[in-house]
């Protein structure tokens, strides 16, 4: 009898502290992606802190359509926080570019960014695309429906005066999982991937065909990099994957975690407590976060204001005045 009482406040005990437990969801992207474990990296640290910091919380990962869709769930209640493009970010806040109907969404709120997710343009070597002009009357892979990658795309080949509705042969809507396959096979000529390198579905590509990464540059680069700040030049390395032995000349943005106003302040302070406790821990887990500083994450890609917790945190421990 008493070890069945003992067992049944045990029981009580732990449902008490399952009732208190917060929980709350991170979205990402495809699970082929960097944002995918990102975010998962991102909730171990903070599950890891509840010990050492005191808390109840709880993160939880989805994978979802990438960007756009999370820009647009955050804002709906579906998801509580996510990673977004800082360029989108940028759109989403000001009721520009892809969410230029939907109007501003002032109450987005930056915690953090990650690494720079560089533009890959991926072709086979035997298509002779050498430039995004040569992807007229090409089978192009633009990105699935709703995700950062296809925004950018489209935004992309603007510059250059192609439209996907009429000077391409095939605007693919393939994931990421997909679409080095798909090139690899001969099913599309291209495919546009903005990630952190390396990544590994490029490697992929690179280890089963001969792949070219198409370098970004010309006077039409120029007017998108002055017309849109929130994007800087970057260099793909030559040698990160198979057969790519010269720098190729790109852009990049942020990968950031984003919110509303409306998270808790308790959320925000502990996650950005956690992630920067636990830096050096999250740079180890990939090559793609090697070259992230303290510093950076917290001010590159910031195109909102920031989550009042996180911010908080960040005065404490120094980082920002």
């Amino acid at each position: 009898m008493a070890g069945s009482l003992l067992l049944g406040s045990a029981a009580i005990q732990d449902a008490s502290a399952q009732d208190t437990r917060q929980i709350f969801n991170l979205g990402t992207a495809g699970i082929t992606g960097i944002f995918w474990p990102t975010g998962g990296h991102t909730c171990n640290l903070v599950n890891k802190s509840r010990k050492a910091q005191g808390h109840k919380l709880r993160c939880t990962v989805e994978s979802t359509a990438g960007s756009v869709s999370n820009l647009r769930a955050i804002k709906t209640g579906d998801l509580d926080m996510g990673l977004a493009q800082s360029n989108l970010l940028f759109h989403a806040y000001n009721g520009s570019g892809p969410f230029e109907s939907e109007g501003p969404n002032k109450d987005l709120r930056f915690i953090m960014s990650y690494t720079t997710n560089m533009i890959h343009l991926v072709t086979r070597k035997e298509t002779g695309i050498k430039s995004v002009s040569d992807l007229k009357g090409k089978r192009f892979n633009s990105g699935n429906v709703g995700s950062g990658t296809e925004s950018t795309s489209y935004m992309l080949l603007s510059y250059f005066g192609i439209d996907p509705k009429t000077d391409l042969a095939l605007d693919s809507k393939l994931t990421s999982r997909e679409q080095s396959s798909a090139l690899c096979d001969g099913k599309i000529d291209a495919y546009l991937y903005p990630t952190a390198v390396p990544v590994a579905t490029i490697e992929e590509a690179a280890n089963t065909c001969d792949i070219h990464i198409v370098s970004l540059n010309g006077p039409e680069l120029d007017k998108l990099l002055a017309e849109r700040p929130y994007f800087e030049e970057a260099t793909i390395p030559a040698g990160v994957y198979h057969g790519v032995d010269q720098d190729v000349s790109t852009f990049g943005y942020a990968a950031a975690l984003v919110t509303t106003a409306n998270l808790s302040d308790e959320i925000g302070y502990n996650l950005a407590k956690a992630v920067m406790n636990g830096f050096e821990s999250l740079k180890q887990q990939a090559p793609a976060f090697k070259l992230m500083t303290r510093e950076k994450s917290i001010t590159f890609g910031k195109q909102a204001p920031y989550h009042p917790g996180a911010e908080r945190y960040y005065r404490e421990a120094g980082l920002i005045k």
